[in-house]
């Protein structure tokens, strides 16, 4: 988060990647202890944090995995939210290379 702010105030690139890493390594925790808690034998998950546009980030993962089915939660936006705001949701059930499961 705060990517544009941090290059708009002229943040060096080093600090950007200090920052990204440290976010990735957070996410990375809190990833482990959900996984943990959801019952899946751990040998059958994947955890996965990359930084960048996620619809973007998220094509690349289903293409790279050769995965044949996308399961995503939607936060229950309004239509009015979702076209004024985007919504990786509706990008990716509109333009994912494989079966996409909408779980609300």
């Amino acid at each position: 988060p705060y990517d544009g702010m941090l290059r708009h105030a002229s943040i060096d690139r080093e600090k950007i990647a200090m920052v990204h890493a440290t976010e990735r390594e957070r996410l990375m925790r809190r990833l482990v202890v959900w996984a943990d808690a959801s019952g899946v034998p751990p040998e059958r998950v994947v955890l996965h944090v990359e930084h960048g546009y996620a619809p973007k980030r998220i094509e690349d993962w289903i293409e790279s995995t050769g995965a044949g089915l996308l399961v995503i939660a939607s936060h229950g936006k309004s239509e009015l939210e979702a076209t004024l705001l985007g919504s990786v949701t509706l990008h990716l059930v509109l333009s994912a290379s494989c079966d996409v499961l909408l779980v609300r």
